[in-house]
């Protein structure tokens, strides 16, 4: 009878001679019909209601807009200024439970007020978008379907890092800790990057956009802080060499 280990390595083989990355589902946004990998994932491959993909088309797009708005951004943050010993506490904090970390308190809090924002203004939103020209209104909704996404994905996965940060201290990259980091920056870029679309295109919630472009931007830069290997961190497939996301 093989152990479980044995077990657990006749599997990772299986998976590799059926042409399936290992542990590829572990770092990826769970955005099965915007992934350009399906066909390498052991998880949607059994997932009998797993949807169809679509292809990650706006990926490209939202990338050129973050590196338009992030320039920005810093210069915003930079002239309000963030409190050093703020970013001290979340990087030093020695709070056990990760969902008593000033950085997790302070993604959940932002995530809450959007969830209840988003609820009092998405159909005002969709309105103002049905004056627009039928891309402009596709690419709003695109957007909106991006921002619901990663809204609170992004807390759930500050939670996850949180709570393994100490891998950090041996020195490796590798960690499920900066892993877990990694894709939640990415979410906060994609997230910055469709809630500046908004403000380009609906001029009468700007200053409200601004506002919460000015907080995410925080956030992203306190979990770099707190999480200083997280985008070294190679994720399998997605950052492998020849292969793009």
């Amino acid at each position: 009878m093989l152990t479980p280990e044995e077990m657990k390595e006749k599997m990772h083989e299986l998976s590799r001679k059926q042409g399936y990355i290992e542990s590829i589902f572990n770092y990826c946004d769970r955005w099965c019909e915007r992934c350009n990998f399906t066909d390498k994932c052991r998880n949607y491959a059994f997932n009998e209601d797993a949807p169809p993909p679509e292809g990650p088309q706006l990926w490209d797009y939202l990338s050129n807009v973050f590196k338009a708005t992030k320039l920005m951004l810093e210069e915003s943050i930079e002239k309000m200024g963030i409190d050093p010993e703020e970013i001290d506490k979340m990087i030093s904090s020695e709070e056990p439970d990760p969902c008593n970390n000033p950085l997790y308190l302070k993604t959940h809090k932002h995530a809450v007020e959007i969830e209840e924002w988003l609820k009092n203004n998405l159909v005002g939103l969709r309105t103002s978008a049905s004056g627009l020209d039928s891309e402009h209104q596709s690419r709003i909704n695109e957007v909106l379907e991006i921002i619901q996404w990663y809204n609170l994905f992004i807390p759930a996965k500050i939670s996850r890092a949180l709570s393994g940060i100490h891998e950090d201290e041996t020195g490796d990259i590798q960690t499920d800790s900066n892993g877990s980091a990694k894709i939640c920056l990415i979410a906060l870029d994609r997230s910055i990057a469709a809630w500046s679309v908004l403000m380009n295109d609906l001029h009468e919630h700007q200053d409200r956009i601004l506002s919460i472009l000015i907080n995410l931007a925080e956030i992203r830069k306190q979990t770099e802080h707190v999480f200083p290997n997280a985008r070294n961190f190679v994720r399998p497939g997605f950052d492998e060499q020849g292969l793009q996301e």
